[in-house]
């Protein structure tokens, strides 16, 4: 069959093609839909078997009885939700559905969360969002997941300047890991064992290599100035009264 395609930046080979609706029409035939919100298969139901199953009941039960605003029209229905803008049953409808998709795709986000699959559970949070864009929880689990998988990069750049022998840029990228995400374990264990081999590096820096008496000359250098050369070079504490020649070491 012969056609004019049109040249829409947003076709694809399956669209121009017509290809993806036959697919469409495939998959609705040969798949099996099943509820997000129970996990059961979705199946057609006449009017008598509807009729059974509400009859069927307990005395008592509620029920909400739906019928569609629109029929046989793909797209939005603003137009129609702005003509009855004080249905408070309707909102609560709407509410509700939003409250049941943001509630689902935040339990599939926590458990990729669980897995440690940062990217997969953030696109689960996003689409929770979409939904209901003030869901706290999800907005908390969002923020998490976005600190967690930005500590994750600084921590492999801090883990490969170490191992390049780079250890104080090391040591800046891990403190801005747990910065960032503050129970960020690996982090602080390779900061803290980081830490510990600067103090021990620094300690055999000032250790004396030899226990024999050594001579220090500081015939034309100001008492002061000379004791605190020493507390600096061998790490002892100086106290100088002055004006009185009074030096006490510790």
């Amino acid at each position: 069959e012969q056609k004019t395609t049109s040249r829409n930046p947003r076709s694809t080979v399956g669209t121009v093609t017509e290809i993806y609706d036959y697919m469409r029409l495939l998959f609705a035939r040969i798949g099996v839909a099943y509820s997000p919100a129970t996990g059961l298969p979705i199946e057609s139901q006449t009017v008598t078997q509807m009729v059974d199953r509400t009859l069927a009941l307990p005395e008592g039960t509620r029920l909400f009885l739906l019928a569609p605003i629109v029929r046989g029209r793909m797209g939005e229905y603003r137009k129609e939700l702005a003509k009855r803008p004080d249905d408070v049953e309707l909102k609560s409808r709407l509410r509700q559905t939003e409250l049941k998709a943001a509630d689902y795709y935040y339990e599939r986000g926590q458990k990729l969360m669980t897995a440690g699959k940062l990217e997969e559970a953030i696109l689960q949070f996003q689409q929770g969002l979409a939904a209901l864009p003030d869901h706290s929880k999800l907005l908390q689990a969002m923020n998490e997941a976005v600190a967690r998988k930005e500590a994750n990069a600084l921590y492999d750049e801090g883990v490969n300047l170490r191992e390049a022998g780079k250890s104080q840029e090391a040591l800046s990228r891990f403190r801005r890991a747990l910065d960032v995400f503050p129970d960020h374990q690996a982090a602080a264990a390779a900061l803290a064992e980081l830490s510990k081999q600067a103090e021990e590096k620094s300690a055999e820096e000032f250790a004396l290599t030899s226990r024999d008496p050594i001579t220090l000359n500081f015939r034309q250098t100001d008492l002061k100035q000379a004791f605190e050369f020493l507390a600096r070079s061998f790490g002892v504490n100086v106290i100088y009264f002055w004006p009185d020649p009074v030096v006490a070491l510790r």
